[in-house]
C-alpha cells in the first residue's frame, strides 16, 4: 500500500433536505457525502535496525482503518487492535432502508464528521405533536454508527422543532431522556434490523409522552426570578471574576432568544416554560461556540446536539423547566 496519498481526517459532510426525501439509497449516499467504503491495512512504522538502515516494518496487532474515495484516494481514520469489525456505509443504508420501511419514514438527511470517523443519518417519521396550537414538533429517527472503533449503531429518536429547526432530545415524564439503542456491528444483518425496530417502538413510545411533557412546560409562566435560575443552571457564573464575561455574554444571548426567538411570536411561547426551553434549544443548535470555523464548526455543533455537550445541556435544560411545575 502506498502510504504517499493518505490524507489525516479532519473536515466532514452533510447532506440532504429537511423537505425532500430521497428514496434511493446511493443517491441518498452521495448527497449525504457518504457514498464511500472502509478498509484496512497493517500499520507501519519506520524502524532502524542494528546495522543502522531504516526499514518499514508492520506494527504486529494494530490494524489501519482507511476510508477509500471513488477517485482512489485514503484518508485515514484510526487504529484499532486485530479482529475490529468494520461496518460499511451500504450496510447502515440497509438497516435504515428497513426500518424507514418497517415506520413508514422518509430519509432525508445525513453527514458525518471526522471525515467519517463518525457518521450518522435521520429520517423523518410519521409521527407529530403541537405543543401549544402552531408550533409542531416532529420525530426524527437518528441513526449513528462509526468506523475505526468509534463505537457501535446508536437507533433513536430526536424531536425537531419544525418553526426553526431545533433538533431536541425526546424528554419523558420521568425528567430522563429517551436514550438512543445499541446496536453491535458484530450481529448479522436481520438482528440489526430487529433491534433497530425495538429502538424505533421504543422512539415512538417516548415521542407520544413527550408531547405530554411539552405541554407541560408550556403551562409554566416563567417570571425574571425563574428566568435567572436557568440561567444559573446553564451559564453558572464562575467565582473568578475575570472569568466571568464569556458567561455574561452566554447568559445575555440566550435572554435575547427568550424574548425574541424563533418561534417567539407564536401566541403561549414567550414567558412559558417551553419558550425558555427553546430559547436554550435554539442556543446549541445555532449560536453555541464550538471547535473549528465555517463548514467543520457547524458539523461539530450538529454533532454536539445530536450525542455530545450540547445535547446534555438541553437535556439538563428541560430537567429544570420541569422542575417548576
Amino acid at each position: 500500500m502506498d502510504y504517499t496519498y493518505i490524507e489525516e481526517a479532519t473536515g466532514g459532510s452533510r447532506g440532504g433536505s429537511w423537505d425532500e426525501a430521497t428514496t434511493d439509497s446511493e443517491e441518498f449516499l452521495e448527497k449525504c457525502g457518504l457514498n464511500w467504503t472502509v478498509e484496512t491495512h497493517p500499520t507501519h512504522a519506520l524502524v532502524e535496525g542494528d546495522d543502522g538502515v531504516t526499514r518499514e516494518v508492520a506494527c504486529k496487532g494494530d490494524v489501519g482503518h482507511f476510508r477509500l474515495n471513488e477517485d482512489g484516494s485514503r484518508i485515514y481514520l484510526g487504529t484499532t487492535g486485530e479482529g475490529c469489525p468494520t461496518f460499511q456505509n451500504s450496510e447502515a443504508m440497509e438497516l435504515l432502508d428497513a426500518m424507514c420501511e418497517e415506520a413508514g419514514a422518509e430519509k432525508l438527511k445525513g453527514g458525518c464528521k471526522d471525515n467519517g470517523g463518525k457518521c450518522w443519518t435521520q429520517a423523518r417519521m410519521p409521527d407529530t405533536f403541537d405543543a401549544i396550537m402552531g408550533d409542531a414538533v416532529q420525530l426524527y429517527l437518528t441513526m449513528f454508527w462509526g468506523h475505526a472503533g468509534q463505537g457501535s449503531i446508536l437507533v433513536g429518536g430526536t424531536g425537531n422543532r419544525m418553526v426553526c429547526l431545533n433538533q431536541q432530545p425526546v424528554i419523558m415524564g420521568n425528567l430522563k431522556a429517551n436514550s438512543l439503542l445499541r446496536v453491535r456491528h458484530t450481529r448479522n444483518m436481520d438482528q440489526r434490523i430487529s433491534d433497530g425496530v425495538k429502538g424505533l417502538l421504543a422512539a415512538s413510545a417516548a415521542f407520544r409522552e413527550f408531547g405530554e411533557v411539552a405541554k407541560r412546560m408550556a403551562s409554566i409562566s416563567i417570571n425574571s426570578e425563574r428566568w435567572t435560575g436557568l440561567l444559573d443552571v446553564v451559564a453558572p457564573l464562575p467565582a473568578e471574576d475575570k472569568r466571568q464575561t464569556n458567561a455574561w455574554n452566554i447568559r445575555a444571548h440566550l435572554t435575547e432568544l427568550f424574548e425574541g426567538g424563533l418561534g417567539t411570536h407564536i401566541p403561549g411561547v414567550r414567558g412559558t416554560g417551553w419558550g425558555a426551553w427553546q430559547a436554550v434549544t435554539e442556543y446549541t443548535n445555532h449560536h453555541r461556540s464550538t471547535n473549528g470555523v465555517g463548514e467543520v464548526q457547524r458539523l461539530n455543533r450538529e454533532h454536539s446536539v445530536l450525542f455530545g455537550s450540547g445535547n446534555k445541556l438541553n437535556i439538563k435544560a428541560a430537567q429544570h423547566v420541569l422542575s417548576l411545575a
